[in-house]
């Protein structure tokens, strides 16, 4: 009796898998397969006791890392290493459920690529026991590139005291939604220098001249006011008190700045003129620009120190609307919402959208500008 209760316990009790894997003999003898860890043993009177191993390994892996749990990165890839030891040996190591050990080895090491901003992975030793006991740890990288992006921007409203040219309404509050945007959206580091005179726009430049910069580090100007021509035909912007600031000069000395990639952007009365020669036909650009590229690729080509960047856009070669409706389209392209790789718009895609604006002209202020280099807005994270 007591031997059917058994059975009958036990195959209420037994999971499906094991159940499946016994037998009967041919003299009508049952087979039952036990788990490695328990043992079974009749009495004289018939009786079945079945005893668990009382020294099952429940001990948990310990994951001990080559290096912090937190950590700061200035690369686009770290490579988590570290070791995990138990008793019972290890199986296998896992990092985001992706193997990272040999098995049977506790020793772990990965290379990973990271994104901008914060990376979090679980690392995940698992031991050699029958129970195949689990461990975890956590490491978060915070990745923030040594890439770092500045814009200047100046903005002439206030013409008082010089009789030919009237002031204007808009120039300064359109670099104050430029430079909300570049700070917010995009992380520049914006110096906003309204009305100046053309002694404060020299020296200003004259600060970031002598400023220190990355390979990848990024400058972009911005002029808004009043513009003339000389008996020439020479272009020149019109500072503050009436200062005459010469394309030539002001492009020169843009130029001298030790940034690789500057973009200057000029909303003013033949400020056109300061283009020194046109650039590749955007749309042809764009096509072959992010095939097969990661993010990263993608950047360090760009943004590659060979490749100087000398890019203006410019409101036109003669008179402007009273109104330009330059800054609003480029407001329009650096507000877009679906940025390619969700975090970055380049130079020739905001020309695309510019190509709307009446005589808006696009290329290179300088003869130092590699024809296949760029600009990047990259989002913030």
């Amino acid at each position: 009796m007591r031997f059917f209760l058994f059975l009958f316990l036990l195959a209420i009790f037994t999971p499906t898998a094991w159940a499946q894997q016994s037998s009967t003999s041919a003299g009508g003898e049952l087979h039952i397969p036990l788990p490695t860890s328990w043992t079974a043993q009749s009495s004289p009177n018939g009786e079945i006791h079945i005893f668990g191993n009382e020294n099952i390994d429940r001990t948990l892996p310990v994951i001990k890392l080559g290096h912090d749990d937190n950590v700061e990165c200035t690369e686009n890839y770290f490579t988590i290493n570290g070791t995990a030891s138990d008793a019972s040996g290890i199986l296998l190591v896992q990092i985001n459920k992706t193997q990272a050990s040999d098995f049977g080895s506790g020793n772990f090491s990965r290379t990973i690529n990271l994104k901008e901003g914060k990376n979090v992975f679980k690392i995940t030793a698992i031991d050699d026991s029958d129970k195949k006991n689990k461990a975890t740890k956590t490491v978060t990288i915070n990745y923030k590139p040594q890439r770092k992006d500045y814009a200047i921007l100046f903005a002439i409203d206030d013409y008082s005291g010089v009789s030919i040219y009237s002031d204007l309404d808009a120039c300064i509050s359109e670099a104050e939604t430029l430079r909300d945007i570049l700070e917010q959206r995009f992380g520049f580091d914006v110096n906003l220098v309204p009305n100046p005179t053309k002694k404060a726009m020299t020296d200003t430049i004259l600060i970031y001249k002598n400023k220190e910069y990355g390979d990848q580090d990024q400058l972009l100007i911005f002029y808004s006011g009043h513009g003339n021509i000389d008996g020439f035909g020479m272009g020149y912007f019109v500072c503050k008190k009436g200062g005459i600031y010469e394309h030539s000069t002001f492009a020169n000395q843009l130029d001298a700045i030790p940034c690789n990639h500057i973009l200057l952007i000029a909303d003013a009365c033949y400020s056109g003129l300061i283009k020194h020669k046109s650039d590749t036909d955007p749309s042809d650009l764009i096509k072959s620009m992010y095939k097969q590229r990661t993010f990263e690729i993608f950047r360090t080509e760009q943004l590659s120190a060979s490749l100087k960047t000398r890019k203006v856009i410019a409101s036109g070669k003669g008179k402007t609307k009273e109104i330009s409706n330059l800054m609003p389209q480029i407001f329009d392209a650096l507000n877009k919402q679906n940025l390619q790789y969700d975090k970055v718009l380049n130079f020739y895609e905001v020309i695309l959208k510019i190509f709307n604006a009446d005589q808006a002209l696009r290329g290179s202020f300088h003869n130092e500008d590699i024809g296949e280099s760029n600009f990047l807005f990259i989002k913030k994270q």
